[in-house]
């Protein structure tokens, strides 16, 4: 697991010198968005907000006066162009020069991980996924950005500081308690294990108890509150694992969970074999692989090109 602070300089920098990956890009909209309604200006450290505007203002402007020598024919489009990525830059730069040696940034790669907060709560972090923290995190509150992935929290209880997850368009505030969000770019799903847990969009909000959820759809913007049929799924990150009786399709999902790989388009009843799986601690994909191709004699179960793909 990759554990780095000031990560908003190379990532601001590789943005506007085009050379930032699509993933590198959600980051920084992740990042963006998450600050957004809560940041804070602190002039003492990072100077006069308006006057930085207006320097960077100017010095876009001496740039669009440059290009339109060689652009007159589509000086509108650019004038757009220009104002968004102002816009833009402002944002970042704001976020940059507040936050910047103050964010921690904490990602998997094909395996899960685990972290242990300061305030003594445990993340566990599903493969290819990513959170971000300020290092002042637990001074007066227990705020974090859940970037991309999955993730399931046990939080320690502390009523006088409420934690709270932004998860894209929702956030989901606790006091203690244990849940999974799941996030993808279709939707945003939050799974209530134990205790009780708020989940908010900007027009919404339902509270959550145990074997509820929320599913928030990005397309429509629409949260919806309702009981939670799989919740042992929100076991994935158990060191051992039974996956005892259950769907093919529903051990597909967990070893999404813990190694961060997809499959390919499956017919339904290939999906629907029941099959007992049992996952140790340090299991690779290849032996959970070979595990269920044992299991499933009739079924050709393989790792190509990434992606899972059984016959």
């Amino acid at each position: 697991m990759k554990k780095r602070s000031h990560i908003l300089a190379s990532l601001i920098d590789k943005y506007f010198s085009k050379k930032s990956s699509v993933d590198e890009k959600k980051l920084l909209d992740n990042f963006a968005s998450s600050y957004d309604q809560d940041y804070s200006w602190d002039s003492e450290t990072m100077g006069d907000k308006e006057e930085l505007s207006e320097r960077i203002f100017q010095n876009i402007t001496r740039e669009i006066e440059q290009d339109q020598k060689v652009k007159p024919l589509y000086h509108w489009q650019y004038a757009v162009s220009i104002a968004a990525s102002l816009a833009l830059l402002l944002t970042f730069t704001f976020l940059f020069l507040g936050n910047s040696d103050r964010t921690v940034l904490v990602e998997t790669g094909s395996q899960m991980d685990s972290v242990f907060m300061a305030d003594g709560s445990m993340i566990y972090l599903g493969a290819n996924s990513a959170f971000a923290y300020d290092k002042g995190f637990n001074d007066r509150s227990r705020p974090i950005t859940l970037l991309r992935g999955s993730a399931f929290f046990e939080v320690a209880k502390n009523p006088d500081k409420p934690f709270v997850i932004t998860s894209g368009d929702i956030k989901t505030t606790v006091l203690g308690t244990s849940f999974n969000i799941q996030m993808d770019e279709q939707h945003c799903l939050v799974t209530v294990r134990s205790g009780k847990v708020n989940v908010a969009s900007r027009s919404e909000s339902v509270d959550l108890l145990p074997n509820e959820e929320a599913y928030f759809s990005n397309q429509t913007a629409i949260l919806r509150k309702r009981t939670a049929t799989e919740t042992w799924l929100t076991q994935w990150y158990k060191k051992d694992l039974e996956l005892k009786d259950v769907r093919l399709d529903q051990v597909l999902r967990v070893l999404d969970y813990k190694f961060g790989v997809k499959s390919t388009k499956i017919d339904q009843q290939i999906l629907d074999t029941r099959v007992t799986v049992f996952i140790q601690d340090k299991a690779t994909l290849t032996s959970v692989i070979e595990q269920l191709n044992y299991i499933t004699s009739n079924l050709k179960i393989e790792i190509y090109g990434g992606r899972i793909t059984i016959k």
